[in-house]
């Protein structure tokens, strides 16, 4: 992944990052008088510019924001020295108001980013309820009172059982169990096999009892599945069918 403010191409709109010192004139972008986050100059009177700053006013106006002289897209180059004194350029943490004090150049601000124990992440059991968002630091505090541990330790037996389908689905395997077939038109949790995510449905109950079953692509893929689907009938009498 590109770090904010690269030269590489594939990068995504950058976040203003916060810079320790005043950034200096001749690396401020003409437009935001910030600092010229993946810097391009303008060919012809060079000056300097972010480059989601030039593309989005060049798609108003062909001319150069500062002087007005003629300009399009094709005028306009990456600044490879100058992101380079941008890049060593030095920054606060992203997250600096939740108490994180590094500082450091802002082209190391997203690796500390992808360790920094300040940052705030959703609970790992969000999926089934719980819609905290934590520090880092704070994860193993907020686990002993997290509401859906609560109601395991208090022996919730649906959700127990839905957790169970969870991890079996991130371990190549889903179970779906149909307690009630008279129940009309059902579907169950969205699963992946083979890369790809499903949907399975159960319609009914028809004439004589009859369910008809259905699996299809949850994201209108439209790839044909390659995995065993097996059907389980709790009676033990009855026969399994693997289709």
């Amino acid at each position: 992944m590109a770090a904010r403010g690269s030269t590489d191409g594939a990068t995504t709109s950058p976040a203003v990052p916060s810079f320790v010192d005043a950034v200096p004139d001749d690396l401020q972008c003409s437009i935001c008088l910030s600092a010229a986050l993946v810097a391009h100059v303008t060919e012809e009177c060079g000056h300097l510019y972010c480059r989601d700053c030039i593309m989005g006013a060049l798609h108003n106006r062909k001319e150069c924001p500062y002087c007005r002289a003629p300009l399009t897209t094709d005028g306009v180059r990456k600044s490879v020295r100058i992101q380079r004194k941008v890049q060593a350029l030095t920054v606060c943490c992203d997250i600096a108001n939740l108490g994180c004090t590094w500082t450091g150049e802002f082209g190391g601000l997203d690796k500390h980013l992808e360790t920094c124990s300040y940052v705030q992440e959703a609970c790992p059991l969000n999926v089934y309820g719980c819609n905290a968002a934590i520090s880092r630091n704070a994860l193993a505090e907020h686990m002993s009172a997290c509401p859906i541990v609560r109601r395991l330790s208090e022996g919730d037996a649906a959700l127990r059982r839905e957790l169970h389908q969870y991890r079996s689905a991130c371990s190549g395997q889903f179970d779906w169990v149909i307690e009630n077939f008279e129940r009309k038109d059902q579907s169950s949790h969205v699963f992946v096999a083979r890369g790809l995510q499903w949907k399975l449905y159960v319609e009914g109950p028809k004439e004589k009892g009859a369910c008809d079953l259905y699996l299809t692509d949850a994201v209108d893929h439209g790839k044909r599945p390659e995995f065993t689907l097996t059907l389980v009938n709790d009676d033990e009498e009855e026969s399994v069918i693997v289709a």
